[in-house]
């Protein structure tokens, strides 16, 4: 294995360029494929997001187009007079990103590379003005990245010409193919000569890619490293178990009790970017979003403050997101698993880049975790349970930061408070006034430190305790038609589990509450008490925004039963335990703006039915007295039959 760049055979310019990045060793990517691409070969590479791949190709690529090692002048004649003196550079090497940021990535990273060479480079992509890109292309640079469209539309507007081109680099050539983009990739290489080098770069080698390449490049050397795609050495992979609706609680906590330099949050959707990117703003967190409905503009502006720190989270989609290498980043949560585990990959690629160590956390659904468990296997890697933290973690957690931050406090304090402290610590309320001024910095620091934190995690990510009431206690089996069972079971058409819980009249439908119960996950949950709240449909209440409210006070939604709304109340059923609970606490529910006041329903006001009585073998669903009516008309029918 190469153990230095030294025994490469790269020039000393691009040695000095190294040297000064602080890179000591090669990758396996860089290794095996800076030779090939040095002797002429085609290349296809295979390895992740983040293996190395720009230095793989971007060290040889500046040696094979031999710049002169003398750099630019600082200062020379006007744009005007160069371009009458001396004619343009052509395009001598050309490489395809299939996103804007990636583009300027890798064109970045090649100016560091050629800091000791007279080379120019120029980048090419969608959404910014077309002056400057043009201008670059007559002036002449000799190295272009851009994305496929906008090379194309150079291309036929003749500002590119690529009659002198020597390399074409294909970077990330899977993505461009999900993208829609292989149609353009295969344009620029129908219009560039047939002598020129081409190097492929792929995580995965879908078939239209490999008819590509076979069509297109000469005898090219395969390179495969990581053929798993992903280590563990510098990334820790965790999942959290979260139902989908106590997503963002289980985030918030995430967040509060980890402590990162910066965070990317992923998410399926551009609605679901924005959306949590607001939620966690609200929450009081510096975050920002990134997706595809962003200006160029927009997204530049978002990375920069991203870098400069001054904003920790940034909530992205993976289009948006691709590409992206952010230095002090730590943390990558996947708060929306991604469809496949290629993305899965790039999405955890983007933290534990060049060696450093990062951490990666899914928010899986109990429906995701098969799915998870398989992509597990299919990498290679441990992935790690962990439980949602408790109140009890996250204030001690804020607490202990809080007094580092206070112990390392840099500053020398002015001294008239410096004289003040020194006679509050010969008082003897000494502890008692140090409390009180934690307890307003606490304040400031915006979280409450009173009373006592539950040790316990969240209720939607424990285990429910079985109900005391309603339940039935049997030893045995029984076979019955509508009897309840615990600690055994019963056959009703078919066997079932009751893990403890009675039938009490309960009846779902594909796990959604229904009229006299609810049910989750194939469990049936008694739901005796009924609550009444005096609003309706009038103020646009539904189901969903008392869940919501609820949840936000930690009940289950195993714990809610079925909502009867009406114009102006509303009737809703919760298990006993949360009803006394929620009484006890609280007399009103945030809903529709207001404080809504909530109270125990009347006894049959909820469920009652319009008239008669259901078991009765008479008894007929309709407008009052209907079944009275048919009743009296059938006797009278039979008497006069009679007669």
């Amino acid at each position: 294995m190469t153990s230095s760049f030294d025994d490469l055979a790269l020039d000393g310019p691009l040695l000095r360029a190294i040297e000064h990045q602080g890179y000591t060793q090669p990758t396996p990517i860089q290794a095996q494929t800076i030779p090939l691409i040095l002797e002429g070969h085609d290349v296809i590479g295979r390895a992740r997001t983040g293996s190395g791949k720009t230095a793989a190709f971007g060290l040889p690529l500046l040696q094979r187009i031999r710049p002169s090692s003398a750099p630019l002048p600082a200062k020379g004649p006007s744009r005007k007079e160069s371009a009458k003196k001396a004619p343009a550079e052509p395009v001598r090497a050309l490489v395809l990103t299939p996103t804007r940021e990636l583009a300027g990535q890798v064109s970045n990273a090649l100016k560091t590379y050629a800091a000791h060479m007279s080379v120019r480079i120029a980048t090419v992509y969608g959404g910014s003005a077309y002056g400057p890109q043009l201008r670059a292309l007559r002036e002449g640079s000799s190295v272009v990245v851009g994305t496929p469209g906008r090379l194309i539309d150079h291309l036929e507007r003749g500002a590119l010409q690529l009659d002198q081109l020597e390399m074409l680099i294909i970077d990330e050539a899977d993505e461009m193919l999900r993208m829609g983009f292989f149609e353009d990739v295969t344009k620029i290489l129908e219009a560039s000569p047939t002598s020129r080098q081409v190097a492929l770069f792929s995580a995965t080698m879908p078939a239209p890619i490999r008819e590509v390449a076979a069509a297109h490049l000469r005898d090219p050397k395969t390179i495969q490293v990581e053929a798993r795609a992903l280590t563990t050495k510098h990334i820790t992979q965790r999942a959290m178990v979260v139902p989908e609706r106590h997503k963002p609680d289980a985030l918030v906590r995430l967040l509060a009790l980890e402590d990162h330099s910066a965070t990317i949050v992923f998410v399926r959707t551009k609605a679901g970017c924005a959306e949590l990117a607001a939620t966690l703003i609200a929450r009081g967190y510096s975050a920002d979003a990134l997706h595809g409905d962003l200006s160029q503009s927009a997204r530049e502006l978002v990375l920069s403050r991203l870098r400069a720190r001054q904003v920790d989270i940034l909530v992205a989609t993976d289009v948006a997101a691709r590409g992206l290498d952010i230095d002090h980043l730590g943390h990558v949560v996947n708060f929306d698993l991604p469809y496949d585990v290629e993305s899965y990959v790039h999405r955890v690629g983007r933290t534990g880049r060049a060696g450093r160590d990062g951490t990666a956390t899914s928010l899986v659904t109990p429906r995701e975790t098969r799915k998870l468990r398989a992509w597990s296997r299919a990498v290679g890697a441990p992935i790690d349970s962990i439980d949602a933290p408790s109140d009890a973690q996250i204030r001690s957690t804020r607490l202990a930061r809080l007094a580092t931050r206070i112990a390392d406090q840099g500053d020398t304090p002015p001294p008239a408070l410096h004289d003040l402290a020194a006679k509050l610590i010969e008082s003897d309320d000494a502890k008692e006034i140090l409390a009180s001024a934690l307890t307003e910095l606490t304040r400031l620091e915006g979280f409450d430190c009173s009373g006592e934190a539950d040790t316990r995690p969240p209720s939607w990510s424990r285990p429910h305790p079985l109900p005391r009431n309603g339940s039935s206690k049997s030893n045995g089996s029984s076979k019955t038609n509508g009897s309840s069972k615990t600690n055994g079971s019963s056959k009703t058409n078919g066997s079932s589990k009751s893990n403890g819980f009675s039938k009490s009249n309960v009846s779902s439908k594909n796990g959604v509450a229904s009229k006299n119960g609810a049910r989750t996950n194939g469990t049936a949950v008694p739901l005796p008490v009924g609550l009444f709240l005096p609003i309706g449909t009038s103020r646009g209440l539904k189901p969903k925004t008392i869940a919501d409210a609820l949840s936000q006070l930690g009940v289950s939604t195993r714990e809610v039963g079925s909502f009867h709304i009406k114009t102006n109340k509303t009737f809703f059923q919760v298990s006993r335990s949360v009803a006394d609970q929620l009484l006890a606490e609280r007399t009103t529910l945030p809903l529709c703006g207001d404080a809504v006041p909530v109270s125990r329903a009347k006894p049959r006001a909820y469920g009652k039915p319009s008239h008669g009585k259901p078991g009765h073998k008479k008894f007929v669903r309709g407008k009052p007295g209907r079944g009275k009516e048919k009743l009296r008309k059938a006797r009278t029918k039979k008497q006069a039959l009679a007669v």
